[in-house]
């Protein structure tokens, strides 16, 4: 699958502050690894990132960047992929 962000005029920066060290691109990436192996938090997506460098380095990275970074940088894309909704059981009848 191949994302290119930079046909996405809406998610692009316009306010003032620190110039992004990490491409939009490059954090899509980032989330695509989360969302492939079932990575439920942020934390958990740094610790896996930090034990498979390789998969780091495919990711275009040559450092890994702050559990806040993916944090804040992600939460931007999120509601485009995943919706945090609690699973509605139904309930059974006993017969």
């Amino acid at each position: 699958m191949v994302i290119n962000m930079s046909e996405n005029k809406s998610l692009e920066k316009n306010n003032p502050g620190r110039k992004r060290i990490y491409s939009d691109d490059t954090i899509m990436k980032l989330l695509m690894v989360m969302i492939m192996n079932q990575i439920p938090t942020f934390k958990g997506l740094h610790r896996y990132l930090e034990q498979n460098p390789i998969i780091l380095s495919n990711c275009g990275l040559d450092s890994l960047p702050s559990r806040r970074t993916l944090g804040r940088r992600m939460k931007r894309f999120m509601p485009l992929w995943v919706r945090k909704e609690p699973i509605k059981r139904e309930k059974h009848e006993n017969r």
